[in-house]
């Protein structure tokens, strides 16, 4: 019973963490805002602690905050400084807390496999019911400007919408997989299940999350050939293609039946992910998009904006571009590097070289296409594994 109920709160801490609602009724506090508070309250011994455990990191962090300050005081642009605020709140200290939190690893992983797979049935569900979207679309602030009004994104109970929250899908896929590896895992057929469940639910939200659990999923497999793992692998492949024929045309009844939606139009978007020649949204962010010119004023210090009244003022949507626009070349360069170096130094040991830069390589790629790192849930997710691995492998206390 205890055990049930510790797998309650959890779950419940991870999923407002992850999904930081921002509810219309309260909106100067969401529900990550509240986890990370209460964490810290009831772990305020453990800061100096966890802290410490990101060294040279949290300092950078620190110093831009400082200069991204700076420069709001003079843009009344305070976004960038928020940025590196909740940076900190979140990716850094927020993982250092729910593993203090959380100390059992099959427990975190659950929890987050649990928080996701939720979710990921309200986003399933509320595609094919529009009533659903236009209740959430009535109580809860949606970022990346969409709406109840967008047939082809599913919304769901969180204010993260679009290519963010495709992303914390397919990294709740990605957890699924190291919990279902773990050779203390019960149940592993319910595992496969709900691994399944969250795949599914990123292609109603947004194809980085999809292209992301793929490779995820690959990954899975290339690491872990065995023939105990390729029965893992059949049933995998049975669930998803039987599930795939179940219910294609369930899914094509109730999407033609959703006014206005045309599902040539859905399935033509959905499979552009997968072009690699003349890749649309590639094309865009390298042709379309306006990256500012370097001037010495970007170089140096930036012009203290990302957003004002609702408008990119650096017309980008990369990380990498909106970053440098907002604290300059210089600042930009100094953050991505140390986050980079930092994940390489901590964690090539227990990792290996290769994953590491694999890893590396994927939080980069993303970066280039939107600030992921700046949504705050991202770099809770990776810094949380991270460590999970490190205590896993070399068996620290990070906490």
């Amino acid at each position: 019973m205890f055990k049930k109920l510790n797998l309650l709160v959890n779950t419940s801490l991870i999923f407002f963490l992850i999904y930081d609602i921002n509810f219309k009724f309260i909106p100067s506090v969401t529900t990550g805002r509240i986890v990370i508070l209460y964490l810290i309250l009831t772990n305020l011994k453990e800061l100096p602690r966890i802290f410490k455990q990101f060294g040279f990191l949290f300092k950078v962090c620190l110093l831009l905050l400082f200069i991204a300050f700076i420069e709001s005081l003079f843009s009344e642009d305070f976004t960038q400084f928020s940025r590196f605020l909740f940076f900190i709140l979140y990716s850094l200290l927020g993982s250092g807390l729910i593993l203090h939190k959380i100390k059992d690893k099959q427990m975190l992983l659950k929890s987050i496999l649990l928080a996701t797979s939720i979710q990921s049935l309200i986003l399933i569900y509320g595609f094919f019911n529009p009533s659903l979207k236009i209740f959430f679309d009535s109580i809860i602030f949606f970022g990346a400007n969409f709406s109840s009004e967008n047939l082809y994104r599913a919304l769901g109970l969180s204010s993260s919408s679009g290519a963010a929250l495709s992303l914390v899908q397919s990294l709740g896929v990605g957890v699924g997989l190291i919990y279902l590896g773990d050779k203390k895992t019960k149940n592993k057929s319910i595992v496969v299940i709900l691994i399944i469940i969250c795949i599914i639910s990123t292609i109603f939200i947004g194809r980085t999350g999809l292209l992301l659990s793929l490779l995820f999923l690959g990954t899975y497999m290339y690491y872990t050939v065995s023939l105990k793992k390729i029965m893992i692998y059949l049933l995998f492949t049975f669930l998803f293609v039987f599930s795939s024929l179940t219910l294609s045309k369930v899914f094509t009844s109730q999407l033609n039946s959703i006014e206005g939606f045309s599902s040539e139009y859905f399935v033509n978007w959905l499979s552009d992910a997968f072009v690699v020649k003349d890749n649309k949204t590639v094309n865009a962010l390298l042709y379309k998009q306006n990256i500012p010119e370097l001037t010495l004023k970007l170089f140096f210090l930036g012009t203290g904006t990302i957003a004002i009244n609702g408008i990119n003022t650096s017309g980008h949507d990369s990380g990498f571009i909106q970053t440098y626009y907002s604290i300059g070349l210089i600042f930009t360069f100094i953050f991505y590097f140390s986050f980079i170096y930092y994940i390489v130094r901590k964690f090539s040991y227990s990792l290996g070289l290769i994953k590491t830069t694999l890893l590396c390589v994927i939080i980069l790629g993303l970066e280039f296409k939107e600030p992921l790192l700046f949504k705050y849930v991202e770099g809770f997710f990776i810094m949380t594994i991270l460590f999970l691995f490190k205590k896993n492998k070399r068996n620290e206390v990070i906490y």
